[in-house]
């Protein structure tokens, strides 16, 4: 920002000493460097508040997009979905279609067995 060397800074000490006095120059001295060390301080301050804000920000900008991210995975899972169900539907349609155009075959309709029912009729073969 200011580019003071060493040389501006003898000059702007002399100039002190003459104006102030040497009496006066040590309290002079204090001073300004208590207003500096007060300003870089409020400066760094604001520095910190804007770095915050800006990771704020892309903190929100990155939760934006990946709320987005995530419509658009679950619009493509529920695209991916509902062709499964309907390619499952297709096929049972098919399945249904061609059991039904077998000819002279009839279908076998198994009765339904229970535990019980299964192990009676496994000690009736066993008997005969």
């Amino acid at each position: 920002m200011f580019d003071v060397g060493l040389q501006e800074l003898i000059l702007i000490m002399v100039i002190a000493l003459l104006v102030v006095g040497p009496k006066r120059l040590p309290g002079l001295a204090r001073k300004a460097g208590f207003w500096l060390g007060r300003a870089r301080s409020y400066i760094a301050g604001v520095r910190n508040d804007i770095a915050e804000e800006l990771r704020a920000e892309e903190l929100r900008d990155m939760m934006t997009r990946q709320e987005q991210e995530m419509r658009e995975l679950r619009s493509m899972l529920d695209q991916t979905k509902s062709e499964m169900h309907g390619g499952l539907e297709i096929e049972q349609e098919h399945l249904l279609k061609a059991i039904d155009e077998q000819p002279g075959k009839e279908q076998e309709v198994k009765p339904e067995t229970t535990a019980t029912g299964t192990a009676a009729n496994d000690q009736k073969g066993h008997s005969n």
